[in-house]
């Protein structure tokens, strides 16, 4: 998914939620300007901010990373898994298989 599409997403379901960015930023332990600076893309948004979103929202971390792919996107990801040791590769599986049960659990 397009870094813009996913940001779009996140603002929608937000707002299909009913929380304002306000409710968002102090949920989040933050302001409703860091929320607006997240989903305006003038932030980066880090894995902590990213696992406190989708608690907010209530939707598991895949559901909001869900949706198109396009060609470049997947050519993107096969060249960045082809540069990855094996053991990097199964670092990162583990971890994204971890952050998924933890957030089911949570669900």
């Amino acid at each position: 998914m397009d870094y813009g599409k996913f940001l779009q997403k996140l603002r929608k379901i937000r707002k299909q939620k009913g929380i304002s960015l306000r409710e968002m930023g102090r949920k989040m332990g933050g302001s409703a300007q860091q929320v607006s600076f997240f989903e305006r893309g003038h932030t980066p948004i880090k894995v902590k901010d990213y696992f406190f979103i989708c608690d907010v929202l209530e939707i598991s971390p895949k559901s909001l990373m869900e949706g198109e792919i396009s060609y470049e996107d997947c050519n993107d990801l096969i060249e960045r898994i082809h540069g990855l040791s094996k053991k990097d590769f199964l670092i990162i599986k583990n971890m994204v298989e971890l952050l998924e049960n933890h957030c089911e659990e949570k669900m």
